[in-house]
């Protein structure tokens, strides 16, 4: 009795354990290369309220990279 219902509760747990195809597929994070934020824009993140002091431009990590080879890359 105790063998039949581990194997139950087995393949009922692996039974639902699979992705659901349509989401894994369909899902695509965006981020873009530059952000701008204007002064005094507030913004909400994490860890409380970010307010810009000044005019703002953040590039992302794979932009940043390419210019850092860039200019690191001797004269051809």
């Amino acid at each position: 009795m105790k063998t039949r219902a581990l194997l139950l509760t087995g393949l009922l747990l692996t039974g639902c354990a699979q992705t659901s195809p349509t989401v894994a597929n369909s899902m695509q994070l965006f981020s873009p290369d530059t952000l701008e934020i204007k002064a005094g824009t507030s913004i909400q993140t994490k860890d409380g309220v970010y307010k810009a002091q000044v005019d703002e431009r953040w590039y992302s990590a794979d932009l940043y990279m390419k210019r850092v080879r860039e200019a690191l890359s001797p004269i051809k």
